[in-house]
């Protein structure tokens, strides 16, 4: 039986490379994309008790800065209140599995050639 992978927010670019890599280590992915509201609790709560995951990885945002900067309530609202939103719904079913909220490459600048790869302790520009 294979284990279950919920990405919210996974159908963009890094989501659709993270789903294909999941299903190859026999994950059952369930991918949202704009169709399912993380700023609804009630749609996130749904969500999360029909798929019981095992692994969740949040990549809910606003696509590009220029969006976060014309939207501002919508950033904060899909950023934060979305965010709680799941964390909430992943403890009304006592989750004990694997969560990764994922956030932008942009906290590291324009990194130069001889400063790849970035980790996470690269410095924030």
């Amino acid at each position: 039986m294979s284990r279950t992978a919920l990405l919210i927010g996974g159908n963009g670019f890094v989501g659709t490379h993270m789903s294909k890599k999941l299903e190859k280590n026999k994950y059952h992915v369930i991918s949202t994309g704009s169709e399912t509201d993380i700023r609804k609790p009630e749609e996130i709560e749904i969500l999360v008790r029909n798929s019981k995951p095992e692994l969740v990885i949040n990549f809910a945002a606003l696509t590009t800065v220029r969006e976060t900067i014309d939207e501002p309530l919508k950033t904060y609202e899909i950023g934060f209140i979305g965010t709680l939103n799941l964390l909430t719904a992943l403890k009304k079913i006592n989750f004990k599995g694997v969560y990764l909220n994922i956030s932008s490459s942009e906290i590291y600048g324009f990194p130069e050639a001889n400063d790849l790869p970035l980790i996470e302790d690269s410095p924030k520009k």
